[in-house]
């Protein structure tokens, strides 16, 4: 039993996990090889893919790709997942006030080599 004491945001990050896959929307930061194939998995169990990318505005598997908008892709994500590589325009990119633009309780997880 959840207790009613619990933050909110515990409650929504519980929800995120026992809420079906296909409903949730995955923001993948990154749209060449590793991205692509994170949101060609994605895709396979239903999930809604966008995507960031600093030039391309279409990509195999993603609904859609948001070039330098970081916010937009935020605020829709469900899951966001870093596959951006390390580099001086990536260094920084995340903060914590840039997660504070998401009104959902979002589950971050970072697969390449810039720092997050």
């Amino acid at each position: 039993m959840i207790m009613p004491y619990m933050p909110r945001v515990t409650l929504q990050m519980i929800g995120a996990f026992f809420s079906p896959i296909e409903t949730k929307t995955v923001g993948i930061l990154g749209v060449g090889d590793v991205g692509s194939g994170i949101a060609a998995a994605s895709k396979f169990f239903g999930m809604r893919t966008i995507g960031y990318a600093a030039f391309t505005k279409e990509k195999e598997h993603f609904d859609q790709v948001f070039t330098g908008d970081l916010d937009a892709v935020l605020s829709q994500s469900d899951y966001v997942i870093n596959a951006l590589p390390s580099c001086p325009k990536t260094v920084n990119l995340l903060s914590k006030d840039r997660f504070k633009c998401s009104s959902r309780c979002a589950v971050f997880i970072t697969s390449a080599g810039a720092p997050s």
